[in-house]
């Protein structure tokens, strides 16, 4: 496949700190949130050239503020359980194409093809979260593992709810 996102998705270990650096700029120019906290941390991001320098977002941000790179309208927006907290953290999709790619090329990486799996999705409390619609606010664990099973050919969903 021929796009934009190849380069992402052939890394490796040999370029994996070169693809997560050149992420870092872009997330640091592209995304306000981002720059604004590495800014408020007192980062010099031209000074950060390896790895274990690169300012990781807390989580709460994504609970708190809208976080996303570039200006887009979503085309998802995925919510989390919210089993720890009332407020809910929430990402927001502008590819779900992407996003599906990304996902599955994750599960193809580490067990081989999801064709030559039968998947099982064992959620326990998801039974009142459903599967994300366009702009809606649902689970993404629970969109993974239903589009997992789809492309996997075992139409019937095998989802155990407890």
């Amino acid at each position: 496949m021929d796009n934009e996102w190849d380069k992402i998705f052939n890394v490796n270990e040999g370029n994996f700190e070169d693809m997560a650096l050149e992420i870092f700029q872009f997330q640091y120019q592209h995304n306000s949130i981002y720059k604004t906290y590495v800014d408020m941390l007192r980062f010099n991001p031209q000074k950060i050239n390896k790895l274990p320098d690169i300012p990781f977002l807390p989580i709460q941000f994504f609970k708190t503020h809208l976080v996303k790179t570039t200006d887009f309208e979503p085309a998802y927006e995925f919510q989390s359980s919210g089993t720890t907290q009332t407020i809910n953290s929430q990402h927001f999709i502008k590819d779900i194409e992407l996003y599906r790619q990304s996902f599955t090329k994750g599960f193809e990486l580490f067990y081989g093809p999801v064709e030559n799996w039968c998947i099982i999705g064992l959620l326990p409390s998801y039974l009142e979260r459903k599967p994300a619609s366009p702009a809606g606010r649902h689970s993404s664990l629970v969109f993974m593992v239903s589009e997992l099973i789809r492309k996997s050919g075992h139409e019937t969903k095998w989802f155990l709810f407890v």
